[in-house]
């Protein structure tokens, strides 16, 4: 019995397309006594997310073997309308001068990579590939 080349094509390529890619955990913890940051972080689909946090934040999913995991967080100034004032003032919630920001990488549960930063406005970055 003779498989038609082209129904042997179609098994070879459905079988390599239903390879599972590994993963693993990838936690993202950011503290420090700075009150608000900006981050930017890459997610498990190993696109890049940005927003502004309030500290302290954790984030986890699981990314792919073979990429790289990375996390930065700068100190922003933060400020809002002030609720009391009748003049339109602002009031700062955070002033990016002050405090420190730290992040740290968790992979698999063991510690990746971690950065401090102190300076005015610092930003505190690390990256580690996911093994």
């Amino acid at each position: 019995m003779r498989i038609p080349l082209a129904v042997f094509g179609l098994v070879l390529l459905c079988a390599h397309v239903s390879s599972p890619v590994e993963t693993a955990l990838i936690e993202y913890d950011i503290d420090g006594t700075a009150k608000y940051v900006d981050v930017t972080w890459t997610n498990g689909s190993n696109g890049t997310e940005q927003k502004q946090i309030k500290l302290p934040f954790h984030e986890s999913f699981r990314g792919p073997v073979g990429a790289t995991a990375y996390v930065s967080a700068q100190k922003v100034k933060v400020t809002r309308p002030d609720p009391t004032s009748i003049y339109g003032n602002t009031e700062v919630l955070s002033d990016g001068v002050h405090g420190t920001v730290h992040v740290v990488i968790h992979i698999k549960w063991k510690l990746a990579g971690e950065a401090t930063a102190d300076a005015p406005f610092g930003i505190a970055k690390a990256s580690a590939r996911v093994e």
